[in-house]
């Protein structure tokens, strides 16, 4: 500090410092100017962050972000060797930017972690086992109680229909003529095994199943859970 003497004495403080005796840090982070009829912060930019620091202060860029040229510039996540790619085997990731804070959470331009993954055009991404084709539907519809049984949630595989429905047909979509009701089943459960059964006119002719008529069969679907769509 550099002391001039006159009625006593006042100090001139470095950069950084204010008070009588230069004690008193400054918080530059708060300190802005006017720049074309503009508020700029002290750092230069509003994406910077500003932190105060003992006599001075330090300019970063958010969790995603690199300083290039004095700018924030989005870090792409997906640009990396195999080796740190962050996405599991087979499915695809996507750059978005950044989230730091509750505003941007709900935009699809931003993630929390600054990339998602996605999987390739006609498959779906199941937690336990990654991208899998949309499980086909059903089976038995040629079985003497006549009912068509699409498996729509995602717990179940392409492979594991099949391999259910060896005794029936396994069909790409259960067939929409003469359906009696339309019954989903399992919806909201964890693991999802959502199902919707198909229920036909030929059900009627079906001894012991009690279900003589349409009405029986939207009590049988309301008994187990399901909705009537």
């Amino acid at each position: 500090d550099e002391c001039v003497i006159d009625v006593g004495y006042t100090c001139t403080c470095d950069s950084g410092w204010e008070g009588v005796a230069c004690d008193e840090d400054v918080n530059e982070c708060e300190e802005y100017t006017w720049e074309d009829g503009f508020l700029v912060p002290i750092c230069g930019t509003w994406d910077h962050i500003c932190t105060d620091v003992i006599g001075g202060y330090e300019c970063s860029c958010p969790p995603g972000f690199e300083d290039i040229g004095s700018q924030c510039v989005d870090v792409d996540e997906c640009a990396v060797d195999a080796a740190d790619y962050p996405c599991a085997d087979g499915t695809i990731c996507v750059n978005k930017l950044t989230c730091v804070d509750d505003w941007c959470a709900d935009l699809e331009t931003h993630s929390e972690d600054g990339y998602i993954c996605v999987c390739p055009e006609g498959t779906t991404l199941d937690p336990m086992l990654g991208c899998i084709k949309p499980p086909v539907a059903a089976c038995d519809y040629q079985e003497p109680w006549g009912y068509c049984l699409s498996y729509i949630g995602s717990a179940y595989s392409e492979e594991w229909v099949q391999e259910l429905c060896l005794s029936g047909v396994v069909l790409e979509s259960c067939p929409t003529e003469d359906v009696v009701i339309k019954c989903r089943e399992n919806e909201g459960t964890d693991p999802d095994m959502e199902t919707v059964m198909y229920y036909y006119t030929s059900m009627y002719e079906v001894e012991g199943l009690g279900i003589t008529n349409e009405q029986d069969a939207i009590d049988n679907c309301e008994a187990k859970g399901g909705t009537v769509e």
